[in-house]
């Protein structure tokens, strides 16, 4: 048993349990916050709190980096944005040369081991796993359907207490049975992104990192099983929301500190950045080169790519979500192609987002299969499913799909420097398109959606037979923050704001067996985020608040 120092009080690490009704079995609780586990997290927290606040204290809330035509920001990095409706970016002559410097490669390539082997082809397809349902956890985590899953903490999770603790223990109690085999999948664990902190957890008077609580918790518990499967099940972690290189900077210095605290995972420790903001898609090759030693790949997260973009751009008018994709915006394509020529050039693995539908189909299926076969035909390979029923199907689009997509990657290559750069913030916005009454109420609906499974502690809810997460609720609520503002008209409706019809829409709202308290909070959530002279930053700062065992104040 790894022993590691653990101070009770202001010197260290403190635990705030909810109330009874809210409060995890004492054995859970006991199970998981040993004296090794507690000095192991304080160890972790000494070292990177700080750094996680001063790092998401540094970023610029929307009202400073929202670049519009005639502004220029503060941010080093867009000093030479927006030139001719924004057609170029060209980055300060002080930015680092690694882009240009064709001698590096992640180190991950020339692993030739049985578990680096196993862990490349498990990528083509992972199943997104909501962590707040455990017994659907673990029964992805037997089924042995998927090659490898991705266990979310972060969009698809309501970071409550019992969420949380139930769910690491889950995962802990699965990797010290039996069932837990070589050919389990590849455990890919995606912590909380670093703006969301616990309020369960106070380290120094500060509340902990949620990111660093999910991290520490999982590691300590389960690098030993891991050890003894011969690394063929992780570790690995999805780093989420990455905006710019110091953000993966404190995920390597995290990862080092940590092989050099459990000498076990010297070398075993891998992850896979998420490129989901625009900030993130200039600096594709300095995020990889933070993360050489640890990096498998990327992969773009679109739909918080596009809730970025929102927020840099707000003048800039999106179209309806169903027209949110590759094929129709250009600066999705080029964030692609950025992904696929980085990873091509240092020896990593491009792979792209989920295909969220929840019902499989004979149509469904052939939607599953068109959608990922066109993503590899451009160089992708791999993706996420959020139901099992797609997994066999989408591994066929992207076996089908690669042996078209050499010739593509071949032209791409030739003309990617000039042609993306322009393309990355070049968009088709809503008056090349309109919108129409039902784009306006599917996004109401899956922002309320989303806010009442909040209130229920579960992290993400089916819509029309898609799956539905944080990331789509902040990209509905920025959807229709911007066709209020600017006050869009719909199609075929007498020339009806989308306001108009959200405040008729939320007046006339009913959800079945909510409590009348609970449904007036959602309503007036919405409106705080749709009607603000401003685009908010986080719809999790207003929800947080009303989980059922929070701490912070409403």
């Amino acid at each position: 048993m790894r022993t590691f120092r653990h101070t009770d009080g202001n010197a260290g690490i403190a635990f705030i349990r909810p109330a009874a009704e809210h409060d995890v079995p004492q054995d859970v609780y006991g199970a998981l916050l040993t004296d090794g586990a507690k000095g192991f997290l304080t160890s972790i927290a000494a070292a990177f709190n700080d750094r996680v606040i001063q790092l998401v204290d540094s970023r610029p809330q929307p009202e400073q980096c929202q670049l519009n035509f005639n502004v220029d920001t503060k941010d080093i990095r867009y000093r030479q944005l927006l030139k001719s409706n924004c057609s170029t970016l060209s980055k300060p002559a002080t930015e680092s040369p690694l882009k240009d410097d064709p001698s590096w490669r992640v180190d991950f390539s020339n692993r030739t081991d049985p578990a680096s082997n196993r862990l490349r082809d498990s990528l083509k397809v992972h199943q997104v796993v909501s962590v707040d349902d455990p017994e659907a956890l673990l029964t992805a985590m037997t089924s042995n359907i998927a090659d490898g899953l991705q266990i979310d903490f972060d969009d698809a999770h309501c970071p409550s207490y019992g969420n949380t603790m139930m769910a690491l223990n889950t995962l802990r109690e699965f990797c010290h049975t039996a069932s837990f085999t070589r050919k389990s999948p590849v455990l890919g664990i995606r912590p909380r992104s670093m703006h969301i902190m616990d309020s369960h957890v106070i380290f120094n008077e500060k509340l902990l990192s949620g990111a660093l609580f999910d991290y520490s918790m999982f590691i300590y518990h389960n690098a030993d099983a891991l050890a003894a499967n011969d690394f063929m099940n992780g570790p690995l972690f999805y780093l989420p929301k990455v905006q710019i290189r110091d953000d993966v900077d404190l995920w390597a210095d995290i990862f080092a500190f940590t092989e050099q605290l459990i000498p076990v995972l010297q070398g075993r420790i891998r992850c896979i950045a998420m490129i989901e903001n625009v900030r993130a898609a200039f600096e594709t090759h300095e995020i990889l080169y933070s993360l050489r030693q640890f990096c498998i790949g990327l992969n773009l997260g679109k739909f918080d790519y596009i809730f970025s973009f929102i927020k840099l751009f707000p003048n800039e008018v999106q179209v309806s979500r169903d027209r949110l994709s590759p094929v129709n915006q250009p600066y999705l394509r080029a964030c692609q192609d950025v992904i696929v020529q980085t990873c091509g050039v240092r020896c990593a693995i491009p792979t792209t987002g989920m295909f969220a539908c929840m019902e499989p189909s004979q149509s469904t299926l052939k939607m599953a299969y068109d959608a990922k076969r066109d993503e590899a035909r451009f160089g992708s390979q791999g993706a996420l499913v959020s139901h099992h029923g797609f997994i066999t199907t989408v591994k066929a689009a992207f076996t089908d799909g690669a042996e078209e997509s050499m010739q593509y990657f071949r032209t791409m290559q030739k003309s990617l420097t000039s042609r993306t750069q322009a393309e990355l913030v070049r968009v088709r916005t809503v008056e090349d398109h309109g919108i129409r009454k039902a784009d306006v109420l599917k996004c109401v609906r899956v922002v309320a959606s989303i806010c009442c499974s909040w209130l229920e502690e579960m992290g993400g809810t089916v819509v029309d037979g898609y799956f539905e997460d944080l990331a789509t609720a902040e990209l509905s609520r920025c959807l229709l923050w911007q066709w209020c503002h600017f006050k869009v008209p719909l199609q075929l409706e007498n020339a009806i704001h989308a306001g108009d019809m959200i405040n008729s829409y939320l007046e006339e709202m009913q959800i079945p067996g909510m409590e009348f308290n609970s449904l007036s909070v959602i309503k007036n959530l919405i409106r705080q985020y749709v009607f603000s002279d401003e685009i908010r930053p986080y719809l999790t700062d207003g929800l947080l608040k009303y989980i059922p065992d929070s701490n912070l104040s409403t």
